[in-house]
Protein backbone atom coordinates (compact mmCIF):
# COMPACT_ATOMS: atom_id res chain seq x y z
CA UNK A 1 0.00 0.00 0.00
CA UNK A 2 1.61 3.66 -0.63
CA UNK A 3 0.43 6.97 -0.36
CA UNK A 4 0.95 10.59 -0.98
CA UNK A 5 -0.29 14.00 0.01
CA UNK A 6 -1.37 16.13 -2.57
CA UNK A 7 -1.44 20.05 -2.49
CA UNK A 8 -4.76 21.33 -3.88
CA UNK A 9 -6.43 24.86 -4.09
CA UNK A 10 -8.98 23.48 -1.55
CA UNK A 11 -6.44 22.28 0.67
CA UNK A 12 -4.04 18.99 1.15
CA UNK A 13 -5.24 15.23 -0.32
CA UNK A 14 -4.27 12.34 1.10
CA UNK A 15 -4.60 9.77 -2.15
CA UNK A 16 -3.99 5.79 -1.13
CA UNK A 17 -2.64 3.00 -3.58
CA UNK A 18 -3.00 -0.77 -3.33
CA UNK A 19 -2.37 -3.15 -5.64
CA UNK A 20 -2.61 -1.13 -8.99
CA UNK A 21 -5.43 1.06 -7.93
CA UNK A 22 -6.51 4.12 -6.24
CA UNK A 23 -8.99 3.06 -3.21
CA UNK A 24 -8.83 6.58 -1.10
CA UNK A 25 -8.87 10.23 -2.04
CA UNK A 26 -9.70 12.84 0.25
CA UNK A 27 -9.50 16.24 1.90
CA UNK A 28 -7.59 16.11 5.05
CA UNK A 29 -6.45 18.65 7.71
CA UNK A 30 -2.56 20.39 7.45
CA UNK A 31 -2.76 19.16 11.30
CA UNK A 32 -3.62 15.77 10.18
CA UNK A 33 -0.73 15.01 7.45
CA UNK A 34 0.53 11.80 7.78
CA UNK A 35 4.81 11.54 7.99
CA UNK A 36 6.90 9.08 6.25
CA UNK A 37 7.86 8.63 2.79
CA UNK A 38 5.81 10.37 0.00
CA UNK A 39 5.27 7.75 -2.65
CA UNK A 40 6.01 8.41 -6.06
CA UNK A 41 4.43 5.13 -7.55
CA UNK A 42 3.41 5.86 -11.33
CA UNK A 43 -0.52 5.80 -10.40
CA UNK A 44 0.18 8.41 -7.26
CA UNK A 45 1.97 10.61 -9.79
CA UNK A 46 -0.44 9.97 -12.53
CA UNK A 47 -3.20 10.98 -10.19
CA UNK A 48 -1.70 14.12 -8.90
CA UNK A 49 -0.97 14.84 -11.99
CA UNK A 50 -5.22 15.07 -13.18
CA UNK A 51 -5.76 16.22 -10.02
CA UNK A 52 -3.47 19.45 -11.10
CA UNK A 53 -5.36 19.58 -14.30
CA UNK A 54 -8.71 19.25 -12.77
CA UNK A 55 -8.24 22.63 -10.97
CA UNK A 56 -6.83 24.51 -13.58
CA UNK A 57 -9.54 23.88 -15.65
CA UNK A 58 -8.11 21.91 -18.35
CA UNK A 59 -9.64 18.01 -17.49
CA UNK A 60 -12.78 17.24 -17.38
CA UNK A 61 -13.01 13.36 -16.54
CA UNK A 62 -10.31 10.98 -14.89
CA UNK A 63 -9.03 8.03 -16.46
CA UNK A 64 -7.38 6.67 -12.88
CA UNK A 65 -8.01 3.37 -12.23
CA UNK A 66 -10.21 2.77 -8.78
CA UNK A 67 -11.16 0.23 -6.27
CA UNK A 68 -13.07 1.86 -3.94
CA UNK A 69 -14.53 -0.12 -0.91
CA UNK A 70 -17.79 -1.13 0.09
CA UNK A 71 -21.19 -3.18 -0.33
CA UNK A 72 -22.48 -3.71 -3.40
CA UNK A 73 -24.65 -1.15 -3.10
CA UNK A 74 -22.33 1.34 -2.49
CA UNK A 75 -20.54 0.69 -5.50
CA UNK A 76 -23.52 0.63 -7.64
CA UNK A 77 -23.79 4.10 -6.82
CA UNK A 78 -20.93 5.16 -6.93
CA UNK A 79 -20.17 3.86 -10.82
CA UNK A 80 -23.31 6.05 -11.68
CA UNK A 81 -21.79 8.74 -9.86
CA UNK A 82 -18.51 8.78 -12.34
CA UNK A 83 -20.89 7.73 -15.07
CA UNK A 84 -23.07 11.22 -14.68
CA UNK A 85 -20.77 14.17 -17.01
CA UNK A 86 -18.58 17.26 -16.17
CA UNK A 87 -21.41 20.35 -15.58
CA UNK A 88 -24.37 18.03 -15.27
CA UNK A 89 -26.14 16.59 -12.19
CA UNK A 90 -28.68 13.96 -11.10
CA UNK A 91 -30.60 13.80 -8.27
CA UNK A 92 -30.74 11.14 -5.73
CA UNK A 93 -34.48 10.11 -6.95
CA UNK A 94 -32.49 9.70 -9.98
CA UNK A 95 -29.70 7.48 -8.93
CA UNK A 96 -31.97 5.07 -6.85
CA UNK A 97 -33.84 4.11 -10.16
CA UNK A 98 -30.74 3.42 -12.26
CA UNK A 99 -29.65 0.97 -9.87
CA UNK A 100 -32.61 -0.81 -9.42
CA UNK A 101 -33.72 0.40 -6.10
CA UNK A 102 -36.17 3.07 -6.69
CA UNK A 103 -37.12 3.47 -2.65
CA UNK A 104 -33.85 4.29 -1.57
CA UNK A 105 -33.28 7.73 -2.08
CA UNK A 106 -31.33 7.78 1.44
CA UNK A 107 -29.95 5.35 1.19
CA UNK A 108 -27.87 6.90 -1.64
CA UNK A 109 -27.44 9.73 0.23
CA UNK A 110 -25.69 7.99 2.59
CA UNK A 111 -23.67 6.39 0.24
CA UNK A 112 -22.46 9.53 -1.09
CA UNK A 113 -21.23 10.07 2.41
CA UNK A 114 -19.15 7.52 2.54
CA UNK A 115 -17.64 7.85 -0.87
CA UNK A 116 -13.93 6.92 -0.50
CA UNK A 117 -12.70 8.78 -3.79
CA UNK A 118 -13.62 12.25 -3.69
CA UNK A 119 -13.72 14.34 -6.88
CA UNK A 120 -12.54 11.42 -9.20
CA UNK A 121 -16.19 10.02 -7.81
CA UNK A 122 -18.09 13.37 -8.30
CA UNK A 123 -20.80 13.17 -5.47
CA UNK A 124 -20.71 16.94 -5.55
CA UNK A 125 -22.64 15.85 -8.98
CA UNK A 126 -25.79 14.52 -6.95
CA UNK A 127 -28.36 17.08 -6.02
CA UNK A 128 -31.90 16.96 -3.79
CA UNK A 129 -35.34 17.17 -6.10
CA UNK A 130 -38.46 19.33 -5.54
CA UNK A 131 -36.75 22.11 -3.30
CA UNK A 132 -35.77 19.74 -0.38
CA UNK A 133 -33.02 20.84 2.09
CA UNK A 134 -30.01 18.82 0.95
CA UNK A 135 -26.64 19.49 -0.17
CA UNK A 136 -23.01 20.86 1.07
CA UNK A 137 -22.68 23.68 3.54
CA UNK A 138 -20.23 25.91 1.47
CA UNK A 139 -18.30 28.83 2.47
CA UNK A 140 -17.07 31.92 0.82
CA UNK A 141 -13.73 30.49 -0.60
CA UNK A 142 -15.31 27.09 -1.53
CA UNK A 143 -18.35 29.07 -2.74
CA UNK A 144 -16.18 31.05 -5.07
CA UNK A 145 -14.37 28.22 -6.45
CA UNK A 146 -17.53 25.98 -7.62
CA UNK A 147 -19.67 29.08 -8.57
CA UNK A 148 -22.03 28.05 -5.54
CA UNK A 149 -23.91 30.06 -3.28
CA UNK A 150 -22.66 30.32 0.42
CA UNK A 151 -24.43 28.90 3.08
CA UNK A 152 -23.68 28.04 6.36
CA UNK A 153 -21.26 29.57 8.53
CA UNK A 154 -17.55 29.23 9.02
CA UNK A 155 -16.46 29.78 12.46
CA UNK A 156 -13.34 28.56 14.72
CA UNK A 157 -13.51 28.21 18.32
CA UNK A 158 -10.40 30.34 18.27
CA UNK A 159 -8.70 31.84 16.67
CA UNK A 160 -5.69 29.20 16.05
CA UNK A 161 -8.52 26.89 15.46
CA UNK A 162 -9.79 25.73 11.80
CA UNK A 163 -12.80 26.94 10.74
CA UNK A 164 -15.07 24.45 10.62
CA UNK A 165 -18.88 25.28 8.08
CA UNK A 166 -21.80 25.07 10.81
CA UNK A 167 -25.54 24.40 9.68
CA UNK A 168 -27.45 28.06 10.55
CA UNK A 169 -29.50 28.02 13.37
CA UNK A 170 -32.57 25.97 12.55
CA UNK A 171 -36.28 25.76 13.68
CA UNK A 172 -39.79 24.58 12.95
CA UNK A 173 -42.40 27.35 12.36
CA UNK A 174 -45.08 27.30 14.80
CA UNK A 175 -48.54 26.25 14.48
CA UNK A 176 -51.87 26.75 15.61
CA UNK A 177 -52.24 24.29 19.17
CA UNK A 178 -52.08 25.77 22.56
CA UNK A 179 -49.54 23.61 24.81
CA UNK A 180 -52.86 23.33 27.24
CA UNK A 181 -55.15 21.70 24.79
CA UNK A 182 -51.76 19.49 23.42
CA UNK A 183 -51.35 18.36 27.35
CA UNK A 184 -55.08 17.92 28.21
CA UNK A 185 -55.25 15.39 24.63
CA UNK A 186 -52.80 13.33 25.11
CA UNK A 187 -53.97 10.50 27.39
CA UNK A 188 -50.71 8.88 28.23
CA UNK A 189 -47.12 10.72 27.53
CA UNK A 190 -44.67 12.74 28.83
CA UNK A 191 -44.26 16.63 28.73
CA UNK A 192 -40.27 16.89 28.38
CA UNK A 193 -38.56 20.91 28.83
CA UNK A 194 -35.06 21.06 29.27
CA UNK A 195 -32.42 18.67 27.75
CA UNK A 196 -28.86 18.88 27.78
CA UNK A 197 -25.74 16.60 26.03
CA UNK A 198 -27.01 14.62 22.88
CA UNK A 199 -26.11 14.07 18.91
CA UNK A 200 -27.27 13.55 16.06
CA UNK A 201 -25.95 11.07 12.76
CA UNK A 202 -26.01 11.68 9.27
CA UNK A 203 -28.34 8.82 9.13
CA UNK A 204 -30.56 10.89 11.24
CA UNK A 205 -30.76 8.64 14.47
CA UNK A 206 -30.28 10.98 17.46
CA UNK A 207 -30.03 10.58 21.08
CA UNK A 208 -30.40 13.73 23.86
CA UNK A 209 -30.63 13.89 27.06
CA UNK A 210 -33.86 15.51 29.05
CA UNK A 211 -32.89 17.13 32.65
CA UNK A 212 -36.63 17.92 33.57
CA UNK A 213 -40.32 16.65 32.40
CA UNK A 214 -43.37 15.64 33.73
CA UNK A 215 -45.42 12.61 33.05
CA UNK A 216 -48.91 12.88 31.32
CA UNK A 217 -51.96 11.30 32.33
CA UNK A 218 -55.38 11.51 31.61
CA UNK A 219 -54.42 14.62 29.90
CA UNK A 220 -53.12 16.19 33.07
CA UNK A 221 -49.36 16.54 34.27
CA UNK A 222 -48.14 14.01 36.61
CA UNK A 223 -44.98 13.19 38.56
CA UNK A 224 -41.25 14.70 37.98
CA UNK A 225 -38.68 12.68 35.96
CA UNK A 226 -35.41 13.49 35.69
CA UNK A 227 -31.96 12.07 33.95
CA UNK A 228 -33.68 10.63 30.93
CA UNK A 229 -32.99 10.22 27.69
CA UNK A 230 -34.89 10.29 23.92
CA UNK A 231 -33.67 8.42 20.98
CA UNK A 232 -35.04 7.84 17.83
CA UNK A 233 -34.38 8.80 13.67
CA UNK A 234 -34.92 12.31 12.79
CA UNK A 235 -36.85 11.09 9.91
CA UNK A 236 -39.31 9.04 11.23
CA UNK A 237 -40.16 11.10 14.09
CA UNK A 238 -40.85 13.87 11.84
CA UNK A 239 -43.70 11.80 10.64
CA UNK A 240 -45.45 10.99 14.00
CA UNK A 241 -46.26 15.07 14.49
CA UNK A 242 -49.74 15.96 15.04
CA UNK A 243 -49.88 19.10 17.10
CA UNK A 244 -47.05 22.06 16.94
CA UNK A 245 -47.90 24.73 19.76
CA UNK A 246 -48.33 28.42 18.44
CA UNK A 247 -45.33 29.55 20.80
CA UNK A 248 -41.47 29.99 20.12
CA UNK A 249 -39.12 29.72 23.10
CA UNK A 250 -35.40 30.29 21.42
CA UNK A 251 -32.51 30.20 24.19
CA UNK A 252 -29.09 31.41 23.07
CA UNK A 253 -26.71 29.02 25.46
CA UNK A 254 -26.43 25.81 23.86
CA UNK A 255 -22.92 24.51 21.93
CA UNK A 256 -22.28 22.43 19.36
CA UNK A 257 -19.26 20.12 19.66
CA UNK A 258 -18.02 18.87 15.91
CA UNK A 259 -14.47 19.17 17.09
CA UNK A 260 -14.36 22.38 18.86
CA UNK A 261 -17.51 23.85 21.32
CA UNK A 262 -19.45 26.59 19.81
CA UNK A 263 -21.99 28.30 20.65
CA UNK A 264 -25.37 27.88 19.04
CA UNK A 265 -29.30 29.05 19.43
CA UNK A 266 -32.06 26.30 20.16
CA UNK A 267 -35.60 26.05 20.55
CA UNK A 268 -39.24 26.54 18.75
CA UNK A 269 -42.55 25.35 19.39
CA UNK A 270 -43.54 22.36 21.21
CA UNK A 271 -44.08 19.46 19.10
CA UNK A 272 -46.42 16.69 20.12
CA UNK A 273 -44.66 13.27 18.61
CA UNK A 274 -43.43 9.84 19.42
CA UNK A 275 -39.87 9.42 20.53
CA UNK A 276 -38.06 6.25 22.67
CA UNK A 277 -37.68 7.67 26.09
CA UNK A 278 -35.39 5.79 28.99
CA UNK A 279 -34.63 6.52 32.22
CA UNK A 280 -36.13 7.40 36.06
Amino acid sequence: MHQRMILTPLGPMLAIEDAGFLIALDFIREGDIPGGTQDETPLLLETQRQLEQYFLGKRKEFTIPLNPRGTAFQQAVWARLRAIPYGKTATYGQLALEVDRPRASRAVGQANHVNPISISIPCHRCVGANGKLVGYMVNRELGRHFNMRPQGNARAFGFNDEPLIRMRNTAIHPGISKLSDMISQTEDGYYLINTNNGQADTTGEFMFGVTIGYEIKNGRLGRAIFDTTISGVAFEMLKTVDMVSDTVTWASSGFCGKKQPMTVGMGGPELRCQVIIGGK
